[in-house]
């Protein structure tokens, strides 16, 4: 049996937009997005100095609800959560990591995020590797113990070192030099 998006939405089940299909460009730079902005990406072309976004009220929102960000003209992106229920954005950085907003840096430009609504909190269903990598996702940064907490095969580094976990709570390093 098949059910159509819009009767899908209209009694409870996922929601139509599970995919990203148009872009917006606000010149403010505060935008307060609504249960419409599913399927939108938000650009902060033209949002000087940045763009800060605040996400839907949680009860309005059906899961699968998602939206996309992209930081364009060297201007970031500020995401929070609407700060009014428990709902946390989850990031994959070190282990997992739930916050009430985060910024995407203004430096990078066309960097990506796609966030997606569970039902308790956002997730990144999308992201391209800077955007990861500037909240730890790929390889955080930072000078660990020798035998500080790590699981086999995770990466650090720092400005002289790249870090290998290899085996459970222990590091090893590797220098860098300049070519």
């Amino acid at each position: 049996t098949t059910i159509t998006p819009q009767s899908a939405t209209n009694i409870g089940m996922l929601g139509a937009n599970f995919s990203l299909n148009r872009f917006t460009f606000p010149t403010a730079s505060t935008y307060n997005a609504q249960v419409s902005d599913g399927g939108n990406v938000l650009s902060s072309y033209n949002a000087s100095p940045s763009l800060g976004v605040s996400l839907p009220n949680p009860s309005t929102l059906y899961p699968g609800w998602t939206m996309g960000f992209m930081t364009d003209n060297g201007l970031g992106i500020t995401i929070s959560v609407a700060g009014s229920a428990s709902e946390k954005i989850l990031l994959p950085a070190q282990g997992g990591t739930s916050v009430s907003s985060f910024v995407m840096p203004a430096g990078p430009n066309y960097e990506f995020l796609q966030l997606k609504w569970d039902g308790s909190n956002y997730r990144i269903a999308a992201s391209t590797p800077q955007t990861i990598n500037s909240f730890g996702g790929l390889i955080p940064s930072g000078t660990p113990a020798d035998t500080g907490p790590c699981n086999t095969g995770q990466l650090r580094f720092d400005s002289n070192y790249i870090y290998v976990c290899t085996a459970p709570n222990v590091f090893k390093r590797s220098a860098l030099s300049s070519y």
